[in-house]
């Protein structure tokens, strides 16, 4: 099966050239789709399933680094590389930081065959990074871990909090989750559900990266959504999620309703859903006061 790259370069001529070199990629060649920038890169991955995306850094609408963004965005398991002339230290990433790239310098005598070596490999593997990450992650993840013993002192409060959304909202699945490095532990659920679910298999671990209330209409129509075996195997079609934010600004997990049916959500659903969260969140919080102040969790 042949696979499909994504080539970006304002320059027609030098694209034409960097195409020429991909589509002998992987055992049945590639497929490769040129476009000259940043929002005709945006449609196509929008619209097309690709498995790399090889950009230009400067491009005429900005960066190689903000297609990057955009793959991780609507095809998060495609690898990306900036095949570019531009130093390597002079490429911005700050405001990227969770997006990873490859980097292949342009114009060395060997240039050509080390980018057709590296996209071999990378469509070979297809494990680059299988999800986004916020940009604090690693604090992140350390402030879950400090939360998990609240986690469970507040089960009864969670419980409550869950029958109630599972109620209003009449949705086979209503959980409330931590999102831990790797895997999503599921603190309270109405419905029926795994109680752990790998990361990448979560529609939350992309909804936590959104402020506010995430709605998601349709799962099998959605791009980032549609080729999920998890979501197709459970047969859920619908998802509306909610932050937990700690104090201090770091998302711990997330307060979701899901359902097997494509649906509309309401704004006034919406903030049901932000209310039930921030209280979830609320108790989480008075759990871990109190047991740093008494040194027992209850």
């Amino acid at each position: 099966m042949q696979a499909t790259i994504l080539c970006v370069d304002g320059d027609a001529e030098r694209r034409a050239g960097t195409a020429d070199v991909l589509s002998s990629a992987g055992p049945d060649g590639a497929r490769v789709v040129e476009t000259a920038g940043v929002e005709s890169a945006r449609e196509t991955v929008e619209s097309t399933a690709v498995d790399c995306a090889v950009t230009e850094y400067d491009l005429p609408d900005g960066t190689g680094m903000d297609v990057a963004s955009a793959v991780r965005t609507h095809r998060p398991d495609a690898a990306c590389v900036l095949y570019t002339g531009t130093p390597h230290e002079d490429v911005a990433t700050a405001d990227v930081e969770e997006v990873v790239v490859e980097f292949v310098p342009r114009g060395r005598p060997t240039s050509e065959a080390e980018l057709a070596t590296l996209v071999e490999s990378l469509l070979r593997m297809r494990t680059h990074t299988a999800y986004p990450v916020p940009a604090d992650e690693s604090d992140r993840v350390a402030a879950v871990e400090a939360y998990r013993p609240a986690a469970e002192a507040a089960s009864e409060a969670l419980d409550r909090l869950t029958d109630v959304a599972a109620a209003h909202f009449g949705t086979p699945l209503t959980y409330v989750a931590l999102m831990l490095e790797h895997e999503q532990v599921m603190l309270e659920t109405v419905g029926e559900g795994p109680p752990v679910l790998p990361r990448e298999d979560t529609v939350c671990t992309y909804a936590m990266l959104e402020d506010g209330v995430v709605v998601v209409e349709d799962l099998a129509a959605d791009p980032l959504f549609a080729a999920n075996e998890a979501l197709a195997e459970a047969g859920l079609r619908f998802y509306a999620g909610t932050e937990l934010v700690s104090p201090d600004g770091h998302v711990l997990g997330t307060f979701c309703v899901m359902d097997d049916e494509p649906r509309s959500f309401s704004a006034s659903g919406r903030s049901v859903l932000a209310a039930l969260g921030e209280e979830a969140m609320d108790q989480l919080e008075l759990r871990r006061r109190l047991a740093a102040r008494t040194g027992v969790s209850r």
